[in-house]
């Protein structure tokens, strides 16, 4: 918002000065990953078609974190498989 306030002041010249806009403060929280237990607990209750977007618990992949590289080659795989519903 104050970036788009700034240019109508200084480039557009659309306003004479910008009003002050308050910045919130973004909560603090502490990022948590996974154990080994809880993904696998997670994979287990997933339906299976959604469960490699999840996660990829594969040798090369670190294992708490989303393989992107095997998510988007699985997806490439079946996109000639999806139907479109409607």
């Amino acid at each position: 918002m104050r970036a788009i306030l700034r240019k109508c002041v200084n480039d557009w010249e659309w306003l004479d000065r910008a009003p002050k806009v308050r910045m919130l403060k973004e909560p603090t929280r502490r990022i948590r990953f996974l154990s080994r237990a809880e993904a696998q607990r997670l994979l287990s209750e997933l339906p299976e078609h959604l469960a490699p977007l999840a996660f990829n618990l594969d040798q090369n992949a670190h294992p708490f974190k989303p393989n992107l590289a095997a998510i988007r080659k699985e997806a490439r795989e079946r996109a000639p498989q999806m139907t479109i519903l409607g």
